[in-house]
């Protein structure tokens, strides 16, 4: 069985960025974000947002994403109904997909994980990676070429890092440079095949 390291942070504190270290290591790497666009394609979810927000929410058969996304960005009612129709798919398209692996372990980028209990009760451990608000705030605006009052106020609408600390098992703090957090990701794979291996012996699950 392979062992499932739900991996989080913010944004902009490099999530994406380890995730990609760790697939160049060879492991398994399941997104979200990825699992987000197939739900966004089945015909419950279609019918299911149709229904909760309206016509305007259906562009030619399919979900208008960017109709959806101004509707709930500064609607926190709106984006917890949106939530609740998408995280059941995104769950089982996610945990499905790890259940395939035959790897020692799976790294699962999950935004919100240690918000929602069902993905943060699904995994073995927690990696979160930790950076200081302005680097965050930096890299976002560098990446997605958007207004820095626009980041500050998707940070204020994001659980603080610092409450996250207490749920995770390991941390990489990533305020530096991609080599930095390179070398950071790999002595941590390191750990989760030693603590694999020891699991395997010992037939346990680790958590």
């Amino acid at each position: 069985m392979t062992l499932l390291i739900g991996l989080t942070g913010s944004i902009g504190s490099g999530k994406t960025s380890a995730g990609t270290f760790f697939r160049n290591l060879g492991v398994p790497v399941i997104e979200a974000d990825d699992a987000t666009k197939k739900a966004f394609e089945f015909p419950k979810t279609i019918n299911a947002i149709k229904d909760s927000f309206g016509e305007n929410s259906i562009k030619e058969g399919s979900i208008d994403r960017n109709y959806l996304k101004n509707k709930v960005f500064q609607n926190s009612d709106e984006l917890l109904k949106l939530e609740n129709i998408l995280l059941p798919y995104i769950h089982e398209e996610i945990f499905s997909k790890a259940s395939e692996q035959t790897s020692p372990y799976t790294i699962i980028i999950v935004p919100k994980l240690i918000e929602k209990r069902d993905f943060y009760n699904s995994v073995n451990r927690v990696l979160l990676i930790k950076s200081n608000e302005d680097k965050q705030v930096e890299r976002v605006v560098k990446r997605d070429n958007v207004d820095k009052k626009q980041v500050y106020l998707i940070l204020d609408k994001q659980m603080p890092t610092d409450e996250k600390i207490p749920f995770a098992d390991d941390i990489i703090e990533n305020n530096n440079s991609l080599d930095s957090l390179k070398e950071k990701v790999y002595k941590i794979h390191l750990f989760y095949l030693k603590i694999t291996n020891n699991n395997l012996q010992e037939n346990k699950i680790v958590r």
